[in-house]
């Protein structure tokens, strides 16, 4: 019996590793590359060749560099694209400013429980305020991309909410 893996059996196993990866369903790994769910399937199961459009579809949805679906079937690895990030950009959640402060010029610092707890703020405002930090805070732990933009926004209804105080 043969084990060895074919090209494509190969293919399909990269980019099942690679959907992992980034946390995507089949679905929306078909819905960013711009095809059906079905060719996408066939794209991993089947031997004849595969479309130019349909391989850039497949590579930009797996956030792979062009050509990496020909390396992989040539018995090749994929490249990963490398984002360009502006120098001083925090480019995982390690290196994001600490959840409860924002970096600005002045470098402000937002209260903390204890603190918004015992401010003249109203209760109602107070648990909103809360809740919306602790969902912030969950963001950041999951490694939403969009964490620290609504970690300002939490920042500037607090700054908002302590000027109307």
């Amino acid at each position: 019996m043969d084990t060895e893996e074919t090209p494509r059996q190969r293919l399909a196993r990269l980019m099942d590793v690679r959907r992992s990866e980034l946390q995507l369903t089949w679905n929306e790994v078909a819905e960013k590359a711009g095809i059906t769910r079905e060719g996408l399937r066939r794209t991993r199961v089947k031997t004849g060749p595969i479309r130019s459009l349909t391989k850039r579809g497949i590579e930009n949805a797996l956030a792979w560099e062009p050509g990496s679906i020909d390396s992989i079937l040539a018995g090749g690895e994929p490249t990963v694209r490398v984002r360009h990030v502006p120098v001083g950009t925090a480019t995982s959640v390690e290196e994001a400013p600490p959840i409860g402060r924002r970096k600005t010029q002045l470098d402000l610092e937002v209260p903390t429980d204890e603190e918004l707890r015992n401010s003249a703020l109203q209760p109602e405002t107070i648990e909103a305020l809360l809740a919306m930090r602790r969902r912030v805070e969950r963001w950041v732990k999951e490694r939403d991309e969009n964490a620290i933009r609504r970690a300002n926004r939490v920042t500037d209804a607090l700054d908002e909410e302590r000027d109307a105080g």
